[in-house]
C-alpha cells in the first residue's frame, strides 16, 4: 500500500522514534488527524517526497505515489456495489504520452458532479499511485481542475463538441431517426433545452434511464455535439442533473455514517449517498486536511436533526436540503 511505503520512507529517516512521532502529531490535532494524514505531514516537514511527478506513460511502472496532469477524455457512469453502500467513478485520462483510467472511490465520485470535473476539462493529481493496472487516489490525494471547456451560451453555439447548460422545457415522446443519416431507424429520444429566451432541440442518441431529464430540471450536458442546429447526445456524452424544480418538504429523523456513506431518514424514507456529497448537502465546501468527515458530518448534522425541511431528489437521490 502507498502509506505502508511513505511509513516505512520516514521509519527509515527518523528511525526509533517515528511512532512516537506520529502519535504526537495526532494529538497535536486532537484526535482528528487519521494515522495516513499524520505519516504525511511529517514526511513533508521532514524533506521526504510524497510524490514525483511523471507522465502517464512512465507512472505505469512505479510503486510509489507520484502526481500528473492531464485531460479528461470520457467520465463514465457511476457503478454502485454492495447494495450501494461503496460507489465507484471511472475517468479516461490521457497526456500524449499516454492513456489510463483514474477510479474514484466512495466521496470522491463528487468531484465529477455539476460544477466539479468534466470531459474536456485538464486536470491535475497529487497523491496518485497505480494498483491492477488502474490510476487510483487516497483520501490524503489532491484532484483539481487547472483548464479545459468552458459552457457555452445556446446562443453562441458553433458546429462540434461542447459543454452547455440549461433548463428543460418540452419533451417529445420517444421515436426513431429518420431523417439524421446514417441514423436512420436508431432510437432517441429529444427535448428543448432553453438558456434565457434561447432554446435548443437535444437529440439523445440510444437513451438509456439515467439520460431522461424531467422537464425543470437545470442540466449539464457535456462531451455533446452541435451540428445542424440541434444539440447530439451519444454514448460519450454526460449528463449532469444540476437542479430539479420539485421541492418536498419533511423531517429529517434521523442519520448516520458508516464506511463512508451517509444516511439520512426523512419521514421513514432513507436515503443514502457518499459522505462527501452528504458534507456538501449540510453546507461544507470542503473537508479540512487530516479531518475525519464523519466527524465534521455529526457536527453540521445538529442544525438539520429533527427539524422540518425542504429537500430536492433526482432518480430517488438527495440533492439539497435546507430548514424552515
Amino acid at each position: 500500500m502507498v502509506d505502508d511505503e511513505l511509513e516505512n520512507r520516514l521509519s527509515e529517516k527518523m528511525g526509533g522514534s517515528a511512532e512516537e512521532k506520529i502519535k504526537a502529531k495526532i494529538a497535536e490535532f486532537g484526535g482528528l488527524l487519521t494515522r495516513a494524514a499524520a505519516v504525511r505531514l511529517l514526511c513533508r516537514q521532514n524533506g521526504i517526497e510524497i510524490d514525483t511527478p511523471m507522465p502517464l506513460a512512465k507512472a505505469k511502472g512505479t510503486s510509489l505515489p507520484f502526481s500528473f496532469r492531464a485531460k479528461v477524455d470520457r467520465i463514465f457512469p457511476m457503478q454502485e456495489h454492495a447494495g450501494g453502500s461503496t460507489r465507484t467513478v471511472r475517468l479516461h485520462v490521457s497526456d500524449g504520452s499516454a492513456d489510463a483510467t483514474l477510479v474514484l472511490w466512495n466521496e470522491q465520485t463528487s468531484i465529477v458532479g455539476a460544477g466539479g470535473i468534466g470531459a474536456g476539462d485538464e486536470i491535475e493529481v497529487k497523491g496518485a499511485y497505480v494498483r491492477s493496472g488502474e490510476i487510483c487516489v487516497s483520501r490524503g490525494s489532491a484532484i483539481s481542475r487547472i483548464g479545459g471547456m468552458v459552457v457555452a451560451p445556446l446562443a453562441k453555439l458553433t458546429e462540434g463538441e461542447c459543454i452547455v447548460e440549461g433548463e428543460v422545457g418540452g419533451i417529445e415522446p420517444d421515436c426513431a431517426g429518420q431523417d439524421m443519416k446514417p441514423d436512420v431507424g436508431k432510437p432517441f429520444l429529444s427535448f428543448q433545452l432553453c438558456d434565457g429566451e434561447m432554446c435548443r432541440r437535444v437529440a439523445v442518441w440510444s437513451p438509456e434511464k439515467k439520460a431522461r431529464p424531467d422537464a425543470g430540471d437545470r442540466l449539464r450536458l457535456e462531451g455533446v455535439v452541435f451540428k445542424k442546429g440541434e444539440i447530439h447526445f451519444n454514448s460519450h456524452s454526460r449528463l449532469v442533473r444540476i437542479s430539479s424544480k420539485a421541492r418536498l418538504l419533511g423531517k429529517l429523523e434521523r442519520a448516520s455514517v458508516s464506511s463512508g456513506t451517509a444516511f439520512f431518514v426523512i419521514d421513514g424514507q432513507e436515503y443514502s449517498l457518499p459522505c462527501n456529497e452528504a458534507l456538501r448537502l449540510l453546507g461544507v465546501k470542503s473537508v479540512p486536511p487530516g479531518v475525519e468527515p464523519s466527524t465534521l458530518f455529526s457536527i453540521k448534522l445538529q442544525g438539520f436533526l429533527g427539524k422540518q425541511i425542504s429537500y430536492g431528489k433526482i432518480s430517488g437521490r438527495l440533492e439539497w436540503l435546507e430548514t424552515g
